[in-house]
């Protein structure tokens, strides 16, 4: 709180030996969760300097879900607390290495690899990138406003256009299709609401950018090796869900100023490439799980059509 330009303290003084044990007790990696901890936790949260700490996340590093734990803190503490898929889908886990999972759906079979996005991680991914399907990436738009964990002077969002970009672009990758998912429109609807981080401040081109009127449905931005008209050859899928959430006409913008970043990078040179690749979209909330489950079932389709074009069954 204190080391925050300009800096916050707490609104109740005689909570100071609860801050300080967070910070001398709690972080420690063997430490157990007492009541003692539970009590002070919950004290805390509820200071009001704290919530204004809190309402300036954007200036350190936090996770999204700490404040759908914070406020259960007196159901989590429960001898007989069991975690609810919803629990479990908040939970964060900073992905290491490469994680495969491989499973069956309908006796199709598919392997998935998982890799961290950290910039240290990624020298790992070469390993992967050999017959791969379909490239699943996943950029958080909320990010517009967070600076990277490494790098205290990188943008999130910038980070993941310039890494999207080099993927695109990648020789391993160059027929490989990419499915987008602009995740955290969940995060991205409600600080375009409070107002509090705005899109113009950290991308000047947002003021005068001009969002369509309605979003199509998911699409492939297609590049093409050849000069034959687009416009006969670009095929649109219409296999996702709308999102369940209310759409203000800035969070309509604001989302589809992130999706026309991304479309943007979505080309290839003609002169160097000699194959139609596609980048399929959708705005996705990784928590709400029965949109997620309709995500994946599209994507399994999505993936088999790109498994059979890549070894000449279908085009």
């Amino acid at each position: 709180m204190q080391t925050l330009q300009p800096s916050i303290h707490l609104c109740d003084p005689t909570l100071k030996p609860c801050l300080d044990y967070m910070q001398d007790y709690a972080s420690l990696p063997d430490f157990q969760y007492t009541e003692e901890f539970y009590d002070k936790a919950k004290m805390l949260w509820e200071d009001e300097g704290v919530q204004e700490c809190y309402g300036r996340a954007n200036e350190y590093q936090l996770i999204d879900s700490a404040e759908y734990f914070l406020d259960r803190i007196d159901e989590i503490r429960e001898e007989d607390y069991v975690p609810s898929n919803q629990d479990i889908l908040r939970s964060r886990k900073i992905t290491t290495g490469v994680l495969q999972t491989s499973f069956e759906v309908n006796n199709v079979h598919f392997q998935m690899l998982d890799v961290g996005g950290q910039r240290d991680e990624r020298k790992k991914w070469i390993q992967c990138f050999s017959d791969v399907t379909a490239l699943i990436f996943v950029v958080a738009c909320s990010s517009f406003d967070l600076v990277l964990r490494e790098d205290q002077n990188k943008n999130r969002l910038q980070e993941s256009l310039e890494l999207y970009e080099r993927l695109w672009k990648n020789r391993f990758l160059r027929s490989t299709s990419v499915i987008l998912f602009l995740n955290k429109q969940d995060i991205l609807a409600q600080k375009v609401s409070k107002g509090t981080s705005l899109l113009s401040h950290y991308y000047a081109d947002y003021e005068h950018f001009e969002p369509p009127e309605t979003i199509e449905p998911p699409e492939g931005w297609c590049c093409f090796s050849t000069k034959r008209k687009r416009a006969e050859q670009r095929r649109r899928e219409s296999m996702f869900p709308a999102l369940n959430i209310s759409e203000s006409k800035e969070f309509f913008k604001a989302k589809s100023f992130i999706k026309a970043k991304f479309q943007d990078l979505s080309v290839c040179d003609e002169k160097e490439h000699h194959f139609i690749k596609h980048c399929y979209s959708h705005f996705t909330i990784a928590v709400n799980s029965e949109n997620i489950s309709i995500v994946f079932d599209s994507c399994k389709d999505m993936i088999q059509r790109l498994h059979l074009t890549k070894a000449g069954i279908i085009r």
